[in-house]
């Protein structure tokens, strides 16, 4: 799906000493790149430079499918390229990925406040919902509902805080819309994002 993690064990086998490197997913249609998502090769408590010539090491890189990929079949290729750049050092070809589109939504639930805040890139809050009244160390949630005119240039974090008469902090919910099931570069023009966020209030 759209959005979502892709976690692809890898073996490597150790010839030599080599500086930082990135694994990098390719998705590609009819032998063109349509998608190219990398990550840090090997875990940040045993980085790629502290692998040993001889060792056989085992990797799980989680590659994020591009929000914005239009839902095909794709050929999935893993490749290796030095820490932030471009150039591919080499290849392996692992078969074909069905990439499916998430459920969207384009008319706004008629559910808690209006509140029609507007953001950056075309983003507006159109109704928040949440209880007025919680008992204290109790748990609660929180949900707003966006609406987009389009995909975003970037994946936004909401960072919802409660803060007290003082404008203390004394509970928070930070979280990507939807769980991270909806990122915002993958909004369409018009759509509708039901965005909850579980809060638990200190006990005091």
């Amino acid at each position: 799906q759209v959005g979502a993690a892709l976690d692809v064990p890898l073996q490597w086998e150790v010839r030599a000493p080599l500086g930082p490197l990135d694994a990098v997913l390719l998705l590609r249609k009819n032998g063109g790149e349509v998608g190219r998502v990398a990550q840090p090769l090997g875990p940040m408590w045993y980085p790629r430079e502290s692998w040993t010539p001889g060792r056989t090491v085992r990797t799980q890189p989680s590659f994020t499918i591009p929000a914005n990929l239009p839902p095909d079949d794709y050929d999935v290729v893993i490749a290796i390229a030095p820490s932030g750049g471009s150039e591919l050092l080499g290849e392996a070809a692992l078969g074909s990925l069905v990439v499916k589109d998430r459920a969207r939504l384009f008319a706004a639930p008629d559910r808690g406040i209006p509140v029609d805040a507007r953001w950056a890139e075309g983003i507006s809050l159109l109704r928040v919902d949440a209880p007025v009244a919680v008992a204290p160390g109790a748990g609660f949630d929180a949900t707003l509902i966006w609406q987009a005119e389009g995909p975003a240039t970037r994946n936004w974090k909401i960072f919802l805080h409660l803060a007290d008469a003082a404008g203390e902090t004394r509970a928070q919910a930070d979280a990507f819309p939807a769980g991270g099931t909806a990122p915002s570069s993958g909004w369409r023009e018009g759509e509708v994002i039901v965005d909850t966020h579980a809060f638990t209030l200190p006990a005091d």
